[in-house]
């Protein structure tokens, strides 16, 4: 990148950043530390706190690939597989403190916003309604269709946080219940749940195929059902995708009086 680009982007040195409020988290480069309410406090892997920082800066603007290298690696040459999997990581942190979101700009970059809590964009939530999002099926022998799926439903998270109000159960909580103990009712017995989505994930050469329904507990009927088919190639937009739409079914499904026009 030529010497003006540095200048608006300068590389990030950790030791030298200092420490930045985003939302309701505190994040210290110089420690890598991210602390929150409750005694949250994640440290990061180093690559992973440079990359937050870097979109950080610009919070609300796109951020080039090319951009994130030359920033966190100095321009060396990286897979993007190494770009792809500190974003993970970071969506993963912002799915659990709920203070970020991190959207993929298809063949161009990424984009960070900050997650506010009691937006006015929100539509008043229903406290009778409860949603748990479980863990998605992997069924492919795949490993990297596994880690896939655990960001889907990580994504949903997000896009639910972002457009509505619901209730959401907590990943720890939600996480827990795969293999025989994915069963709507214990679910709902548990933490009284009220709705579940779920899914699963299958990998056929190139391309990925993801369900996703929404249940609910009381009858145990299926209330909407998508089936989404991309390139494996674009696995983040593909993410962002099925986020968003399940986001907009449950918005739908739950709320059906509620005038969601902007």
């Amino acid at each position: 990148m030529n010497s003006e680009a540095l200048s608006v982007f300068p590389r990030v040195d950790l030791a030298r950043e200092p420490a930045f409020q985003l939302s309701a988290v505190h994040v210290r480069p110089a420690t890598r530390e991210v602390v929150g309410f409750s005694g949250l406090r994640e440290v990061l892997e180093p690559r992973v706190m440079q990359v937050l920082v870097a979109l950080a800066r610009r919070r609300g603007e796109v951020v080039s690939r090319d951009e994130l290298i030359d920033s966190c690696w100095r321009g060396r040459m990286v897979s993007d597989d190494a770009v792809s999997r500190c974003v993970a990581s970071l969506r993963r942190l912002g799915a659990m403190c709920g203070c970020m979101a991190i959207e993929t700009i298809p063949r161009v970059g990424y984009r960070l916003d900050e997650v506010v809590a009691n937006s006015e964009r929100r539509e008043p939530a229903d406290p009778q309604v409860l949603v748990a999002v479980l863990p998605f099926e992997t069924l492919s022998d795949d490993a990297e269709m596994a880690w896939f799926s655990e960001g889907v439903a990580e994504e949903i998270f997000q896009a639910v946080g972002r457009c509505t109000s619901l209730k959401v159960l907590g990943r720890a909580a939600s996480f827990q219940f795969r293999g025989p103990r994915k069963v709507v009712s214990q679910v709902a017995a548990e933490f009284h749940a009220t709705h579940v989505l779920d899914g699963s994930v299958r990998r056929h050469e190139r391309r990925v195929r993801v369900c996703a329904h929404l249940i609910e507990c009381g009858g145990q009927t299926t209330l909407w059902s998508q089936g989404f088919e991309r390139e494996l190639s674009d696995v983040f937009a593909l993410q962002d995708a099925i986020a968003q739409a399940v986001a907009e079914a449950l918005r739908e499904a739950l709320r059906p009086d509620l005038d969601t026009a902007a």
